[in-house]
């Protein structure tokens, strides 16, 4: 893919930024899902580039988004009883419009405002997603799949009518898809048996559906 870079001017600070391809893929896919943490979005980086990222770069960078550029918000949350402190990022309005702008995602995309709590099952489905763009991106040698796989969550793809018609027994937590195959990602945070799980995956040709049982420190 040819180096593009993109001019974005903060309204509020009038600060501009010179944002690459991939700062536009992890803005992308941030949108579709809402929240993710400093190590996810390293991963992310990792993947489109092709190449390994420091958390603290890519923090920094972060951080001077969500200071500066009217880009991203940040949150940390505090661990009970621990010193462990959390980052997850988020969109914030502006880079929403930035990104129908681009063409991104559709025109009119909805800036629906996310909870403030994020579940520790949430988060860690969406490190699974994330760790299976890792090693697409490292199996491929390239991005170009990256940027042709649809990340939207099951919901969003098809109407309720079309849902209840695939007779999936339990709604994916994440769904990745890509031509006519189908990759579905359930997270069980260890409340029911492997036997009970596979019971429910769907058995439809060109379809992938990955079981994960464990619950992951995020961090």
């Amino acid at each position: 893919m040819k180096s593009t870079t993109y001019k974005y001017t903060s309204k509020g600070t009038h600060k501009s930024f010179r944002l690459k391809e991939a700062d536009i893929f992890v803005f992308t896919f941030l949108y579709y899902k809402r929240h993710l943490t400093t190590r996810q979005i390293t991963q992310l980086y990792s993947a489109f580039e092709g190449r390994d990222f420091s958390e603290d770069s890519v923090f920094t960078k972060l951080n001077r988004f969500s200071k500066y550029g009217a880009i991203l918000t940040k949150k940390i949350d505090k661990r009970d009883n621990s010193i462990t402190r959390r980052t997850t990022f988020s969109l914030k309005d502006r880079m929403v419009d930035y990104l129908q702008e681009l063409g991104r995602i559709p025109a009119g995309s909805s800036k629906r405002r996310y909870s403030s709590s994020i579940s520790l099952h949430t988060l860690c489905s969406r490190e699974i997603l994330v760790r299976t763009l890792l090693e697409v991106s490292k199996k491929t040698n390239t991005n170009k799949i990256l940027c042709e796989l649809d990340i939207r969550s099951y919901h969003q793809k098809q109407k309720k009518t079309e849902i209840e018609d695939a007779g999936l027994l339990l709604i994916p937590d994440e769904h990745i898809s890509y031509k006519d195959k189908n990759i579905y990602i359930e997270m069980d945070m260890c409340k029911e048996t492997n036997a009970t799980l596979v019971e429910k995956a769907p058995k439809q040709k060109n379809v992938h559906f990955f079981v994960l049982g464990y619950l992951l420190f995020l961090v």
